[in-house]
C-alpha cells in the first residue's frame, strides 16, 4: 500500500567529499548510492509513463461511489523502527535513570505507556522519527490517489501501528480507524518469542483509533501458538490472511505489515507461481522492501484479476529510498531461481 522512491536530480553531489554520482571515483566508493540512483531511475521511468490523472479526483471527500468501479488495495511495510543494532542503548540507559531518554534526534521525542516498561520495546519498538516522516511523505502521496482509502488494517507490532496513527493524521480521510490483524504479523521465527504486544486499551491511551468491533481473522493467542511456523508456513499464513481481509472489506484498502508481508501476499494476488526465497534472501528482504515502502494493487471492474496499479510517489534520499523492488517482487521462477538461489517445488523442496 505505500509505493516508494522519488525520483532524485540528474547529478547527485556525495556528502562525504563532494564526488557526483557520475564520477569514476563515486561508481567504485559509493556501490548503495549507485544502487539508490539507478532504482530512482526506475521510478521515474514509471511515473513519466503513469496517465495524467484528473485534478478533480485528487481529494479523498466528494465524489459519488459509482465513481469508484475499481477497488484499490495498498500493501505497504512499516516505518523505520528502533533497531538494537543502531541504537543498542537506548533501553538500557532507560533502565539505568528509570525514565525514557532521547539521546539521538532520531529516536522518538516520547514513548507510549505499555506493560512491561523498557524491556516490551525491545522485542515490539517504536518508530524512530525518520519513520514517522516517511509515513507521514507516504499519507501525502495516498491524498493523491484517485480512490480514497476507506480502511486500514494493520499488525499488532507498534511500528506497523504508528505508521498507521501517522497516516491517518495527514491522509484527509476523516472517521478512519484502524484494524488491528494479528495474522498479518512477522514470521515469528526471527523472535526468540513472540512479543508482548500493546493492548486495545494502551494503543487507544497512545492516540491511535482503533476498530474494537472489528473481529480479526487470528488472535494473539493463536499467534503466539506459532513458534515452530516455518517460511512456508508463513506464506500460507500471510496469503490466507489477506484473502480473509479481501472477502470482508470493500473499496480501498490499506495493509500495513512487513517486508515479508509484501512478498508474501502480493505476488498470489497477481497470479505470479510461488516462489519462496532461501534464507538469506529472506535476511535481506528490508533492502528490497524498505521502510514505507508499498505496492498498490487494483482489481479489474468484474471483480476478477488484480494487477499492478499506479504507484505512489515515492521518497528519495541521498542514502534511502522507500522504493521496492520491483523486478524482484514480480520475478519469475526460472530468472530469479537461478539469480537468488530460491527454492522451488519442482527442486523437491515444499513452496
Amino acid at each position: 500500500m505505500l509505493t516508494s522512491s522519488k525520483t532524485g536530480s540528474s547529478q547527485c553531489t556525495s556528502i562525504d567529499e563532494g564526488a557526483t554520482f557520475d564520477t569514476d571515483e563515486s561508481r567504485t566508493k559509493y556501490p548503495k548510492r549507485r544502487s539508490l540512483r539507478k532504482r530512482s531511475k526506475g521510478v521515474h521511468e514509471e511515473v513519466t509513463q503513469m496517465p495524467t490523472p484528473d485534478p478533480a479526483t485528487f481529494p479523498f471527500s466528494g465524489g459519488s461511489r459509482r465513481d469508484y468501479h475499481a477497488p484499490r488495495r495498498a500493501c505497504g511495510s512499516g516505518g523505520e523502527f528502533c533497531l538494537l543494532l543502531v541504537f543498542p542503548t537506548w533501553t538500557r540507559l532507560w533502565l539505568r535513570y528509570g525514565n525514557y531518554v532521547q539521546y539521538d534526534l532520531n529516536l522518538p521525542t516520547t514513548v507510549p505507556k505499555r506493560r512491561g516498561g523498557a524491556k516490551a520495546f525491545e522485542a515490539d519498538p517504536p518508530i524512530t522519527e525518520y519513520g514517522r516522516s516517511s509515513a507521514q511523505l507516504a499519507a501525502k502521496a495516498m491524498r493523491r490517489m484517485k480512490h480514497p482509502v476507506t480502511a486500514i488494517v494493520c499488525s499488532p507490532a507498534l511500528r506497523c501501528i504508528q505508521t498507521a496513527q501517522e497516516i491517518m493524521r495527514d491522509i484527509g480521510v476523516p472517521g478512519l480507524s484502524v484494524r488491528i490483524e494479528p495474522g498479518l504479523f512477522d514470521w515469528t521465527k526471527w523472535y526468540a518469542a513472540c512479543p508482548n504486544f500493546m493492548t486495545d486499551e494502551e494503543i487507544e491511551e497512545a492516540g491511535v483509533k482503533i476498530q474494537s468491533e472489528y473481529t480479526p481473522i487470528m488472535t494473539r493467542q493463536q499467534l503466539q501458538l506459532l513458534r515452530g511456523e516455518t517460511k512456508h508456513d508463513y506464506y500460507r499464513r500471510a496469503q490466507d490472511v489477506i484473502a480473509r481481509i479481501l472477502t470482508i472489506t470493500h473499496n480501498t484498502i490499506l495493509v500495513i505489515g512487513h517486508a515479508i508481508t509484501l512478498d508474501a501476499s502480493v505476488r498470489p494476488l497477481l497470479g505470479l507461481p510461488k516462489d519462496i526465497p532461501a534464507f538469506r534472501q529472506l535476511d535481506r528482504l528490508a533492502d528490497l522492501y524498505p521502510y514505507c515502502a508499498a505496492v498498490v494493487l487494483d482489481q479489474t471492474e468484474d471483480g476478477g484479476q488484480w494487477v499492478v496499479g499506479s504507484p505512489l510517489l515515492p521518497t528519495t534520499s541521498a542514502d534511502a529510498s522507500t522504493k521496492h523492488d520491483t523486478k524482484f517482487l514480480l520475478r519469475s521462477v526460472s530468472v530469479w531461481g537461478l539469480k537468488w538461489g530460491l527454492e522451488r517445488a519442482d527442486a523437491g523442496v515444499e513452496a
